[in-house]
């Protein structure tokens, strides 16, 4: 799965991998709860491409025990913008709408438990991010490989061949915390 892509393009993905792209898209947000007690609009775009996300192993992707394999949505259009139409009564909207939001704040969760259990590493990369503005791959895989503590035990290849990240100014907080993400979760 490539992170550096944050439109939902998927094919031929385990439901595991989407529900831990959809934590890491709630990323962000979990890591101002955590560090600054606070909610920003800084997430906002990633809040919006989890809920796509969400909604779309419901309605198209047949995640849904509920729902099982039956298609709620249909994508017309799809190279032209992707206008997007529920097959459903109203009764089922509702609860597809109540899946959606319970499968994004499980993920929120999960992503803000993965940030409290690693809190020290997520404000070592801080730091050295607010000193340097800039980390590469192998600064980044540095720091994480130097700590033999909980959650960030087995790291991605991917990860090592990641190259430059360039994280600055307010959106760099929330990319680092993608980042962070993804090579906790491996994805």
């Amino acid at each position: 799965m490539d992170i550096s892509n944050y439109e939902v393009t998927l094919t031929d993905v385990a439901k595991e991998e989407i529900e831990n792209k959809i934590a890491t898209f709630t990323g962000g947000r979990a890591a101002e709860e955590v560090v600054f007690n606070q909610i920003t609009t800084g997430a906002s775009n990633d809040i919006e491409q989890a809920t796509k996300l969400a909604r779309a192993m419901i309605t198209r992707y047949g995640m849904s025990d509920e729902f099982d394999m039956v298609a709620l949505e249909t994508v017309t259009n799809q190279y032209l913008g992707g206008d997007a139409s529920l097959a459903c009564s109203a009764d089922t909207q509702k609860e597809i709408d109540r899946q959606v939001t319970e499968l994004v704040k499980k993920q929120h969760q999960k992503a803000k438990k993965l940030l409290l259990d690693n809190r020290d590493k997520l404000d070592e990369l801080s730091n050295y991010l607010y000193e340097k503005e800039t980390i590469t791959g192998e600064e980044f895989m540095n720091i994480l490989n130097a700590w033999s503590g909980r959650g960030v035990n087995t790291l991605s290849e991917n990860v090592q061949e990641f190259g430059k990240i360039y994280l600055r100014g307010k959106t760099g907080f929330h990319a680092q915390t993608r980042f962070f993400f993804w090579v906790s979760i491996g994805t």
